[in-house]
């Protein structure tokens, strides 16, 4: 998803009416959502998955089960279902995900070259 849309936000989270490409929201440090999904097991247990080398923020690391932006006009709820289809090929319901609620972080983009 290399041409993937974003919306882009305010400090305080709310839509701007501005849609930018996700590389050019990363480039300016533009807010923008995300959602971050954890995938237990009945043990408890959580499936992790390896960054791949290439990414911008810690590459080759473990990381929570999937992770992904959230379109332009797309809900929290149909992005994290798109990532975990995408990512993992888990298809779900948005009545079996527990929301553990939003929160506000900010990073420096790292360039690759």
């Amino acid at each position: 998803m290399g041409k993937e849309k974003v919306d882009v936000l305010d400090e305080k989270g709310q839509e701007t009416g501005n849609i930018v490409l996700k590389s050019e929201a990363h480039k300016l440090g533009l807010w923008h959502r995300g959602v971050n999904m954890w995938i237990y097991n009945s043990k408890g247990e959580v499936l992790l998955q390896k960054r791949a080398k290439i990414k911008g923020f810690y590459p080759d690391l473990w990381d929570m089960s999937a992770a992904g932006h959230v379109s332009a006009g797309q809900s929290f709820d149909e992005a994290a279902k798109r990532e975990l289809f995408e990512e993992l090929g888990v298809k779900i319901k948005v009545s079996e995900m527990k929301k553990f609620g939003v929160r506000k972080l900010f990073r420096t983009w790292r360039s690759l070259s």
